[in-house]
């Protein structure tokens, strides 16, 4: 066997861990599924000794560790961040310095006394600039032989906003841009001012927006981020913003200028906070558009490839799509920092073997055998029995056109913020009562959030318009009629999920026929918890969610046994 290249990322939000060869992805996960802790960010122990239990795999065919960043040179950040900033930010810096100093600026003894146990102490560790991780996980897995390559996120090192060149031998960087100036800080600014939570209710404010109206784009352009349309770049307005000298990421001049409080988390929101949103989501897809057409501009090719934690923002990704020269358009589905450990292990393989292989899907965690299936089972309360393929398909098309709730268990699971599939909860998309049931009853969350619908590839046209086939729900459609109320947002858009027989042989089948051509497919997880990884996980999550079925691996779940 080849030797294995392990790529980490951890200690500021989704920590994970990749194990590769060659180029090939042989495993990934993150933390918080083994944790249970949502976003969880320590060292990914669990996820790593569940890679080599998972793999099989000895500790002498490890070659080489690499992390996903580089301690010295954000320190370097941190540092001249406050002094810049003296004597304000004290209290920020007084949080944050003791923790880098005894956990990320030694980080190579970090690792090495957390890889003790496993045996891979005396292993050579490596380090790999922030964006470069990204720029590997967004480019390295791609169909391409050569693109251009953009990543976008809060802030790495230094660079929030990178653009690269990639080809069969190398990957170049062109151009970035530094922090204090960062389009994922912008939006997160504003993440935080709506009432979410930083690094992980981005997607929420994406969401809220089309119940909003575009009325303070020009305000926001106007004092809060500065567009130069000449050198295609742009520039925060610090005086609205405190992430840089605070444990809070807006300053008081956000309320002046809305001329609202910011929201409590837990309080209504009013159509204020909408029109914040849905403004804030226009002015990142305006400067978003400037810096793709940039890099077209400066560097013509007909591939780009995009990563960072702005690139999961499938709304953006669309009008990109529809408003830049390029004619092809891929995304890392783990865009965000889990996927940094994915891009560090595959650029080593790259840079030691001039290795590429293409990503076909995201189920690159671990699958569970029968047997681990039946004891979860046997130590539950509930009543099981044992299908064949086809009885499943059966089962899940009568149930679901009955609108019932399924859990849906299967395969490996996905590596990445999106349940794909293997370890979702499926509804009828036909039902105009199921986003209040799901919302409300099952996955206890806010009523403004949507869903997503799955439908086979080849018969995406049939039912959605002005967009691509997309497997990783990372671009939205329009939606054709009426038909389908449970997947359509309020703007008519869905964020689809296309299935094809090789990946998805039992969704394929599943929708098959005429009576049922969509299905709602949403995470199979409850507000506030990491999707479920186990089979124990999926049975606790199937009693709290109240759930109408469950079906892990062959087996259906129905009720509690007497």
């Amino acid at each position: 066997m080849s030797k294995v290249t392990i790529g980490i990322s951890c200690f500021y939000h989704d920590a994970a861990v990749t194990f590769s060869q060659n180029g090939n992805i042989l495993f990934a996960a993150s933390e918080e599924r083994f944790s249970r802790i949502k976003h969880d960010k320590d060292f990914p122990i669990l996820a790593l000794e569940q890679g080599f239990k998972y793999l099989n795999l000895k500790t002498e065919q490890v070659e080489d560790i690499i992390f996903y960043d580089k301690p010295y040179l954000k320190l370097e950040r941190l540092l001249d961040s406050y002094f810049y900033n003296a004597p304000f930010g004290l209290k920020f810096f007084i949080n944050s310095i003791p923790s880098f100093f005894s956990e990320k600026l030694f980080i190579k003894s970090t690792i090495r006394k957390k890889l003790k146990p496993l045996g891979l102490k005396d292993k050579k560790i490596s380090f790999c600039e922030h964006h470069l991780s990204h720029a590997a996980s967004a480019f390295l897995p791609s169909p391409f032989e050569s693109a251009n390559i953009l990543c976008a996120d809060g802030v790495g090192e230094w660079a929030t906003t990178s653009c690269w060149q990639g080809t069969k031998d190398q990957i170049k960087p062109l151009w970035q841009i530094n922090y204090p100036h960062s389009l994922g800080l912008f939006y997160s600014a504003f993440t935080y001012f709506c009432g979410f939570k930083v690094n992980s209710g981005e997607y929420k404010l994406m969401g809220l927006a089309p119940y909003g109206e575009d009325k303070y784009s020009n305000l926001i352009k106007d004092n809060i981020v500065m567009i130069d349309r000449e050198k295609k770049s742009f520039r925060l307005n610090l005086d609205f913003f405190s992430f840089d000298r605070s444990l809070t990421m807006t300053s008081e001049k956000f309320e002046e200028i809305f001329k609202v409080s910011r929201r409590n988390e837990e309080s209504n929101i009013d159509q204020v906070y909408k029109d914040i949103a849905a403004s804030a989501q226009a002015v990142l897809e305006e400067i978003m558009i400037l810096l793709v057409n940039r890099s077209y501009e400066e560097n013509p090719n007909d591939n780009l490839v995009l990563a960072g934690g702005v690139a999961l923002n499938c709304v953006m990704n669309t009008k990109l799509r529809n408003n830049t020269p390029y004619k092809n358009i891929w995304i890392q589905p783990a865009a965000g920092d889990a996927g940094g450990s994915l891009g560090c292990a595959l650029y080593l393989d790259f840079i030691k073997k001039q290795a590429k292989v293409s990503q076909t899907h995201s189920f690159h965690g671990k699958d569970y055998s029968e047997e681990e299936i039946l004891t979860a089972l046997k130590n539950s309360n509930f009543t099981y029995s044992k299908l064949s393929s086809s009885e499943k398909v059966e089962f899940l098309k009568k149930q679901i056109l009955n609108d019932k709730v399924i859990g849906l268990f299967q395969g490996r699971s996905e590596f990445g913020p999106r349940a794909l599939g293997n370890r979702s909860i499926l509804a009828n998309a036909k039902s105009s009562q199921m986003k209040e049931v799901l919302n409300s009853k099952i996955k206890k969350r806010e009523d403004f959030r949507p869903f997503a619908p799955i439908v086979r590839e080849d018969k995406y046209q049939l039912y959605f318009d002005k967009g691509v086939e997309n497997e990783f729900m990372l671009f939205t459609s329009l939606v054709k009629g009426s038909d389908f109320p449970a997947i359509t947002h309020v703007n008519s858009s869905a964020r689809v999920q296309t299935v094809n027989s090789t990946n998805h042989p039992l969704l394929f089948d599943l929708l098959s026929s005429d009576e049922l051509p969509i299905i709602v497919n949403t995470s199979f997880n409850i507000r506030g918890e990491a999707i479920v990884e186990t089979p124990h996980d999926a049975l606790k999550t199937f009693e709290k969610a109240n759930l109408d079925y469950l079906i892990i691996g062959d087996y259906l779940v129905e009720e509690r046994s007497s």
